[in-house]
């Protein structure tokens, strides 16, 4: 088998990667995410290029693609991603005919999840969460199946509504991505401090320091997102919830507050193992790289 080439579509940005058939990574780098590409045809010319960069075409056996939004993973189309303005748009297809090559689909918080469940299978969980908390806020809950594998299910927990402030992307107000993503906390913060542009983690340094600007955000934020937590283990009695996207780059400073606010508020739940990401932002990456090689072995 020759390399795969592993995509991870953020809403901010997208991670690429070339990977060996023991999903050893050779090279990897990133690009901003276009906007206004309704059809995707800017981000397809973009992989374009970073597959040639990579060696060449004719030397990846597949792709592997994790995008957000609400899919068809069967037929690989994105019915919805908000932050990107896509809509019924079929994306395994229109990269099918553009690079002849098998193409794997799916998506970006189930990929990741996946990646962040191999590294951890010596701990026996049956099941788990992964919430990813970056542009977009979304979570795959996955349960263990008899044959080793993973039953998963994504959800787009970040239109929950936690508030009645913030209009989202969906045009809906008060979701929890409208308070909590990355891109909301700055925005948020923006708007409070007329108009200084900070970054997430800039605004969490500056809440720790005492700026009750940044503090009244983060909290908010944070509080937002304790909640959801305690939503999502009542509903679904994970054994861990592993934490990743932008956000998660937090560390510490994101897990103990949510680790304290579950201890006083969870009553008959089993309150969960918390974690960061191992592979941090790139669980995406590669989980699409692990997507590619199973869906090889499948077409072989």
């Amino acid at each position: 088998m020759n390399s795969i080439a592993a995509f991870d579509v953020g809403g901010t940005n997208t991670k690429y990667g070339l990977f060996d058939s023991n999903l050893q990574i050779k090279s990897s780098g990133h690009f901003d995410t276009p906007k206004n590409d309704p059809y995707a045809e800017i981000l397809i010319k973009k992989i374009e290029e970073y597959l040639n960069e990579f060696s060449s075409i004719s030397d990846v056996s597949g792709i592997g693609i994790s995008v957000p939004g609400l899919l068809d993973e069967t037929e690989g189309v994105i019915k919805w991603a908000g932050n990107l303005g896509w809509r019924e748009l079929a994306l395994k297809r229109k990269l099918a005919e553009k690079f002849q090559l098998p193409i794997a689909f799916g998506h970006d918080v189930k990929s990741a999840g996946i990646a962040e469940l191999m590294i951890r299978s010596q701990n026996n969980y049956d099941s788990a969460l992964y919430i990813s908390i970056g542009t977009g806020i979304a979570a795959a809950f996955f349960l263990a199946e008899k044959n080793s594998a993973w039953h998963s299910q994504v959800s787009e927990i970040g239109h929950i509504k936690v508030s009645d402030k913030y209009i989202c992307v969906c045009g809906q107000t008060g979701c929890l991505e409208s308070v909590a993503s990355t891109l909301a906390i700055q925005k948020n913060y923006s708007v409070i401090s007329r108009n200084l542009q900070l970054n997430s983690e800039e605004i969490v340094i500056l809440a720790n320091q005492g700026d009750r600007e940044a503090n009244a955000i983060w909290q908010e934020a944070l509080l937002a997102i304790c909640n959801t937590c305690e939503i999502l283990i009542t509903i679904f009695s994970p054994k861990i919830i592993i934490f990743g996207g932008g956000l998660s780059n937090m560390g510490e400073e994101l897990l103990a507050p949510i680790n304290n606010f579950l201890k006083l508020s969870l009553s008959f739940q089993k309150l969960p193992k918390l974690e960061i990401a191992t592979y941090g932002s790139f669980s995406g990456l590669y989980g699409s790289a692990q997507l590619a090689l199973e869906y090889l072995k499948e077409v072989s």
